[in-house]
């Protein structure tokens, strides 16, 4: 799975960082708990590694196809030790890559984003831990009330891209999930709150291009509630619930016909650009 040349950091491995002298602005020595990436710009990837499994004691396994691509960080100053792990993460995202539990127990796997169905456990495994967000989960949703193909689209919105994938199996009433463990758990969020045996409720999305998703959110629907209260219009029959992504840039909206429209209506109006 990981190629003939599988690459393996143990903690007892010598540090490869490139010694090049702090700026001037950096203090000489940094607090504890705290680290300063130095990596020379164009640098390929498993110096990075190296360093995260020197500096946090996690073994590694990946292909060396993969150890060989390049990258630049620039982070003028200190991080959080526990950071690194998102810091590596966030790095072999925009590579395509994705950080996975291996199946040697004690490691951890860096393997192409389109593999992750081929590494997915499914979380009742016992060998899975549901809280890392770095294992890949197969999950499979059975869907009572709301209507799965409308369902489908808005959930796909979510996924890792690549790697993520979703099935709806329409007769079975069921979505199989495949995804890394921190996407699963916020897809069965949501399938939670569109999964609801109220008839009259139904969903849609908006994508916002300018405000700030999680502000813009509380606008609408703060609004949304009072215009509600200000007519006749059933106010007491649900309320709405809008959901904001800040990945995906896009608010997730769960309610009536009417309340659905008139949040669209709302959030055009303030997602406008700063000036």
């Amino acid at each position: 799975m990981f190629g003939k040349c599988v690459q393996v950091l143990i903690l007892t491995t010598q540090l490869v960082l490139n010694q090049t002298p702090a700026s001037p602005e950096a203090p000489a020595t940094t607090p504890a708990g705290q680290v300063m990436i130095n990596l020379p710009d164009d640098v390929e990837l498993k110096v990075l590694v190296s360093y995260v499994s020197q500096r946090l004691g996690v073994n590694f396994l990946y292909d060396e196809s993969i150890a060989n691509q390049r990258i630049t960080i620039k982070s003028p100053t200190q991080i959080p030790t526990e950071a690194l792990i998102g810091l590596l993460e966030s790095v072999l995202m925009m590579k395509g890559l994705v950080l996975v539990d291996a199946p040697t127990p004690g490691f951890k796997a860096i393997v192409q984003s389109k593999d992750l169905i081929g590494v997915a456990s499914s979380p009742a495994d016992a060998t899975v831990k549901t809280d890392s967000t770095s294992a890949a989960v197969t999950q499979v949703f059975g869907i009572q009330y709301a209507d799965i193909r409308q369902m489908e689209p808005i959930l796909k919105a979510y996924l890792s891209k690549p790697g993520g994938n979703l099935v709806v199996a329409p007769e079975q009433r069921l979505l199989i999930v495949t995804d890394m463990a921190i996407i699963v758990k916020r897809i069965a969020d949501l399938v939670m709150v569109l999964d609801t045996p109220q008839p009259k409720r139904t969903f849609d999305s908006i994508v916002v291009h300018f405000a700030d998703v999680k502000d813009l959110g509380q606008k609408v629907k703060q609004a949304t509630q009072l215009q509600g209260k200000s007519t006749a219009r059933a106010p007491d029959v649900t309320s709405i619930d809008i959901i904001a992504d800040e990945r995906t840039s896009q608010l997730l909206v769960v309610g009536l016909q009417q309340q659905i429209e008139d949040a669209k209506r709302l959030a055009t109006l303030l997602d406008v650009p700063i000036s």
